[in-house]
């Protein structure tokens, strides 16, 4: 099976010069298609580093990816995001990495079914406060 996304020992520094220090170094990961990956840990292990590196939004400068390989594959299409351009970065974030996903529509539906309830606890918590103090007056 084909990989949907692999990384391959990621590293980031967020200065330039010879002596950057590495925000990110050596992550390594792969996700099949129908798979779902968390990055998970402390505050400032490079979680949010390493999604912005590999979906080339990295802030640039003072932000880059030194070292790695970054490869994503959809439609029959493979791209090596590393060396991927800004223009052909942007047209995949806009296609097949943005839009019209699996998750894209799972949280759609799962913001519509927070307002429901929300709207749902709002007329109740009315209802409530209506009755609390028709009461109250009578």
């Amino acid at each position: 099976m084909n990989k949907l996304l692999e990384v391959e020992n990621l590293t980031i520094t967020f200065s330039s010069g010879k002596n950057a220090p590495e925000v990110v170094s050596g992550v390594s990961f792969q996700v099949n298609p129908g798979e779902i990956l968390a990055l998970v840990g402390e505050s400032g292990c490079g979680k949010s580093a390493s999604c912005l590196g590999f979906t080339g939004l990295l802030p640039s400068p003072p932000a880059s990816v030194k070292a790695g390989k970054i490869i994503f594959r959809s439609g029959g299409e493979t791209f090596d995001l590393t060396a991927a351009s800004s223009r052909k970065l942007r047209r995949i974030r806009g296609g097949p990495v943005g839009s019209g996903t699996e998750l894209t529509e799972k949280g759609r539906a799962l913001l519509e079914a927070y307002d429901r309830y929300t709207e749902q606890l709002g007329k109740q918590a009315q209802e409530l406060y209506q009755l609390h103090f028709s009461a109250l007056s009578e």
